[in-house]
Order: C-alpha cells, then sequence, then structure tokens
C-alpha cells in the first residue's frame, strides 16, 4: 500500500476542517487556529482561519527541520506544545513566527493509524495566552475527529489499493487462462492438421504402391516394343514419346513414396540440396508452367549430412509458397542459389511475388500464420520448415520488401551438430 503521504484528502473533508479551525479561533478568540500538513521537506498550511488579522494563508509552506517553528518541536516530539509568551521564553524567543506576531502557541500532533505524523492543529495568538484546560480539550476533541478522519482515508485506500491488487491478479488470471485456450486450440487445430497429413500420407502411399507395378509393366512393354521397332517406322517415335511419358509418371510415383514415408524413422545420409530440389521441381512441374525458374549450383557446394525427405519437404514448402506468391503477377520467376558458406551450405530461393509487408516478416515463420486466404493455407508450413531446419543444426531467414518478393535462406551445417536424432 502507498505511504500515508500520498493519501489526498477529499474536498468534502477539507471543508469539514475548514469550520474546525474556524470555530476553534472564534471560541478561543485568537487571530489563527491552523491544520499544518508534513510534506518534506517542508511543512505547509492546509488549513487556515478565516478570521481577521490571521498572517497565515493556505498553501504557505517553510522547511520543516532547522527552522525553528513551533510546529518543527510537535512533530520531531509528537507531544504537545505549549507556549504562553513567546518573547518570555528563551527555547523561543527567535521563533520566526514572532515576525508575523504571533507570540503564543498552542498544538498538537495529528498522527496517521501506522503513527506517522500528518501534520499539527494549532492556535496561535498575537498575546499572552495561559491556554486554559477548557481550550486544550477543545483543540484534543478537535485532533480526534480528524484523525478520526484521517483513518478512514488510511483504510478507503488501503481497501482501494486490495481491490487493484485483486483486479489485477483477476486480469493476469484471464490473460493466462486466454492464452491456455488459444495454446490449445492451436495444438488441436495443429493436431488435426497432422492427422490430415498422415491420413494423406497413408493415401498417397497407397495410391503410389497401386500404380508404380502396373506403370513398371507398361514402361517394360513400351521398350519391349522400341526393341522391336525399327526407327525409321512412324510409330517408333509414338514409342519413344510413351517412354518418356510413362517414366514421367513414374519419378512422380517416386517422389510420392518418397514424400509419404516423411514420418518413418530415418537416418542422418551424405545428400546433394540440389538432387532435392530437382526431385521436387518435378513433383510440381504440373504448376511451373509460364514460370522461369533459374537453378544455379556452385561447383564448390557439397554434399551435405542430412534426413532427405525432412529437407526435401522444406523445399517443396518454399518452392511451393514462391509458386503461390508469383501467380497472379505479370513477372513470373523464381530463383534458386546453391553455395559454400564456411561449414554450411547455403540455400536462397527468391520469387518475383507480391512481397510480405514489413510487420509481418518477423511472423511468417510462426505456427498458424499466413497470409494466404481462406482455405488456402493452413500457417503451419513454413513452422515446420523452420523446426526441420533447426534439428539439423541451421536457420532459415525471410527478407521481403512489399512490390519486391521475398527470399528465404537456408543455412544448413555439412557435418552434423548437435541436432535431433
Amino acid at each position: 500500500m502507498k505511504s500515508p503521504v500520498d493519501i489526498t484528502v477529499p474536498q468534502e473533508v477539507i471543508q469539514k476542517w475548514q469550520r474546525i479551525v474556524n470555530i476553534m479561533a472564534e471560541i478561543m478568540d485568537v487571530p489563527a487556529a491552523l491544520i499544518m500538513k508534513v510534506e518534506l521537506p517542508y511543512i505547509k498550511v492546509f488549513r487556515s482561519s478565516k478570521t481577521r488579522n490571521n498572517p497565515y494563508t493556505v498553501g504557505a509552506k517553510e522547511h520543516l527541520y532547522g527552522s525553528g517553528l513551533y510546529c518543527e518541536h510537535v512533530v520531531k516530539t509528537k507531544k504537545k506544545l505549549s507556549v504562553p509568551n513567546a518573547l518570555r521564553d528563551k527555547h523561543w524567543d527567535k521563533n520566526p513566527d514572532i515576525k508575523l506576531g504571533m507570540i503564543s502557541y498552542l498544538g498538537f500532533p495529528l498522527l496517521w493509524p501506522d503513527g506517522e505524523v500528518f501534520g499539527t492543529i494549532c492556535a496561535l495568538d498575537s498575546k499572552e495566552n495561559g491556554h486554559n484546560k477548557t481550550y486544550e480539550e477543545l483543540i484534543l476533541q478537535f485532533k480526534e475527529l480528524i484523525e478520526a478522519h484521517l483513518g478512514l482515508l488510511h483504510d478507503r485506500k488501503h481497501l482501494d489499493d486490495l481491490v487493484g491488487e485483486r483486479t489485477a491478479e483477476l486480469k493476469k488470471t484471464n490473460e493466462q487462462l486466454l492464452q491456455a485456450i488459444t495454446e490449445r486450440k492451436q495444438a488441436q487445430t495443429q493436431l488435426i492438421q497432422l492427422e490430415k497429413m498422415n491420413a494423406l500420407d497413408t493415401l498417397s502411399a497407397g495410391i503410389a504402391h497401386e500404380l508404380n507395378n502396373p506403370l513398371m509393366g507398361m514402361l517394360n512393354f513400351v521398350q519391349y516394343c522400341i526393341e522391336k521397332t525399327s526407327r525409321d517406322d512412324r510409330k517408333y517415335e509414338v514409342l519413344k514419346d510413351t517412354e518418356d511419358a510413362t517414366q514421367r509418371c513414374i519419378d512422380i510415383v517416386r517422389n510420392l513414396l518418397a514424400f509419404s514415408r516423411m514420418g518413418d524413422k530415418e537416418s542422418y545420409e551424405k545428400q546433394s540440396c540440389g538432387v532435392l530440389i530437382d526431385q521436387v521441381l518435378k513433383l510440381i512441374s504440373y504448376r511451373t508452367e509460364g514460370v522461369l525458374i533459374e537453378h544455379c549450383i556452385s561447383e564448390d557446394t557439397p554434399e551435405i549430412l542430412m534426413k532427405a525427405n525432412g529437407i526435401r519437404q522444406v523445399f517443396l514448402n518454399l518452392l511451393t509458397n514462391a509458386l503461390d506468391a508469383v501467380e497472379n503477377e505479370e513477372k513470373k520467376e523464381i530463383r534458386i542459389r546453391e553455395r559454400r558458406e564456411g561449414e554450411y551450405v547455403r540455400i536462397t530461393i527468391a520469387d518475383t511475388g507480391c512481397g510480405i509487408p514489413p510487420e509481418n516478416t518477423g511472423k511468417v515463420l510462426d505456427p498458424f500464420f499466413t497470409t494466404k486466404g481462406p482455405k488456402k493455407g493452413t500457417g503451419l508450413g513454413l513452422s515446420v520448415s523452420r523446426t526441420i531446419v533447426e534439428g539439423h543444426g541451421g536457420m532459415i531467414r525471410c527478407k521481403s520488401e512489399p512490390g519486391e518478393g521475398s527470399e528465404f535462406t537456408i543455412l544448413l551445417p555439412i557435418e552434423r551438430g548437435n541436432r535431433d536424432e
């Protein structure tokens, strides 16, 4: 809870205290009755009686300590001070209030419930005043009334602080609950998506296995026919075209089989990123018509130790996103670069799409974040890609400008580091 000094005295209480000092001055027949408030390093006039010849104005203040004020003694001792005539008292004959004509003083401390000093309540006179017991009792009654007000203010502030603390705790709990609900919904969405992906893998594997044997039979038959057909025969070119088309179908089936084994336990092996990218480009070749794709590999680019299916999935996600990005653009270009960079292989995939706004660049690798329209993306592809790359001890970064396209950079270590098994 805040210290008593920070508690504001409300206007309705201030009005009551003003009536108190007015009554004090009138009954005691003195020019000044005051309520003083400590605001370190000062003490200020908080309320002043509205009486003739009162030299004290509300808001006036003096340094509390070292000034020789009557109130300084009351605050320090937390006791009553009675000075009938300061001019005849060697302890008070230099008191600053004498300059204002106030030579007599009677004051009591005003305390908060915890014992801290709020200020003082006092009466000052321009003539000698013996301060009879009746007047002392009157001021004591007013002192008790004011301290009762201070107690209520203290308790109300304490209650307000408790309410504020409980409100803050409740808000925090609600935020944590909402976060937990959001995370659970995301986990459920991810689980559903993974189940769909597993079902798709199973379906792809089944279709691939069912198609593979007939396609191999067709290829063998076509190749047999080619062997038995003269090159001058017009059927020869038709058979060669059929052989090429059948081989493409077999390659697609093999790629489907490779991707369907993504969930299988896989060991690390030496593999070329360029080979994997070529496999992916063949798999998505039905989408690349009208798109200029450049794939450049530096001569010093080595094979790296990897889980090939995982890295193949990364390239599929990035190239699919690149094709989505240029789909509605007049300039449709995708540039793929591979080169060695120290102990890493650096792969960049850049497109001439619409780009990504700056506020979203840092989010594209987060789970469930997508810039695609409804039903066009789950927001998991790039997140999964980052997980796979970081699992290999590498990193993936995105650089993009609106209207300038996007560039994704992957760094993969050539040898195994500290990565998942």
